[in-house]
Formats: structure tokens, sequence, C-alpha cells
């Protein structure tokens, strides 16, 4: 199974920044820019090992999604990590999120979610 990473965020600085870094490490990467578009992206197989959610978006936010993402057995299944700047609240806790990261991104949070999720093995990854 290839390695493979959903980015959604309506930032095309981060999402591409996130792209060149997954992309350099061999993952196969998908950008949405809302909820919506991820949504349709995940229709298609194969879906992706992982997602990296933004909260705040235009058009379908990451909160609606992760409510639509949770209603597919299928789609429930895949780790979503929650990017935002804002704190992370209870209600987060009740979408069934895998971890989440602090906006701006730091590169040793995204290595040390990404090990513990057991989503990578290699120490190095993203260096």
């Amino acid at each position: 199974m290839s390695k493979s990473v959903l980015i959604i965020d309506d930032d095309a600085g981060i999402a591409d920044a996130l792209s060149l870094l997954f992309g350099q490490e061999g993952y196969d990467v998908k950008v949405a820019s809302d909820g919506g578009m991820a949504l349709e992206l995940l229709e298609a197989q194969p879906r992706p090992q992982m997602i990296l959610l933004d909260l705040s978006m235009p058009g379908m936010d990451g909160y609606a999604f992760l409510r639509r993402k949770q209603q597919s057995d299928a789609l429930a299944r895949i780790p979503t990590f929650v990017m935002s700047a804002g704190d992370m609240d209870d209600a987060l806790k009740e979408l069934h999120v895998s971890g989440w990261l602090r906006k701006p991104i730091k590169l040793e949070a995204l290595q040390q979610l990404l090990r513990k999720e057991r989503l990578i093995s290699n120490p190095r990854l993203l260096v």
C-alpha cells in the first residue's frame, strides 16, 4: 500500500508547504480547499491513510466536514488530524479526531504526532 494523505486547508501556502513535505517523502498527496471538495475526493479509491484538516474555512468548514465524515463507516476509520490556530474545544473531542496541531505548524510536532499514531516509522520523515 502506498503512503497517502489528504490535506484540507483553504490557505494555499500551508497546503503547498505540507504537500511539498509529504511529497518529498513519497506520499501521494491530494489537496482540497474546503470540506465539500474533500468529500468529493474521498469518493475515489483508494482513500488516503490520513487526513490533515483545517477547522476554519469558507464553504464547508472543518467541523461540518468531520460530522459528515463520521456518518460513513469507511471514512470514519481514516485518522484525521486537525490543524488550527485557535484553542481546541470540547466539540472537537465529540467529533472523533485522532489528534491536533497548532498553527503555525512546527515540523517536530507533526513528526511526533505521526509517529505516535504509527503513520510513520522513519524518525527523519519530513526533515
